[in-house]
């Protein structure tokens, strides 16, 4: 994913309140997604217990297999996108979630342009 300074430096990562407008933000990473990854993602809300990422990304890009370091939920905003986690692969569109527990290996490939909010639950070693 593209590494950059946040879109507002002053917008805290925490807060005991937040709002966030998700077809706003998305559109402000579109252009930086074009890239040759061809994704971005910028974290909403970054906390003890509590990761919110909104993910990018252009038809036939693809985060390569990975693992986390805590549960994850992976929500489609918008257009498609295919999970492919321990023997399962599963075909998501919009209004659809998945859920995969900490430590299970797993890809993400975008079969439409697609907008993804990624959720990571549990402790994290930072703030």
């Amino acid at each position: 994913m593209t590494t950059r300074p946040h879109r507002d430096p002053s917008r805290p990562l925490h807060a005991p309140v937040q709002v966030f407008a998700l077809d706003e933000i998305a559109a402000d990473t579109w252009a930086e997604a074009a890239g040759v990854a061809g994704h971005n993602a910028i974290t909403l809300r970054k906390s003890a217990n509590l990761r919110l990422v909104l993910m990018t990304m252009h038809a036939g890009s693809a985060l390569a297999e990975h693992q986390t370091f805590a549960p994850i939920a992976l929500q489609v905003i918008s257009g498609r996108v295919r999970v492919t986690a321990a023997d399962d692969t599963i075909d998501l569109s919009p209004h659809m979630i998945v859920t995969i527990d900490g430590g299970i290996a797993h890809r993400v490939d975008a079969l439409e342009d697609a907008v993804c909010l990624l959720t990571l639950a549990g402790a994290t070693n930072d703030d």
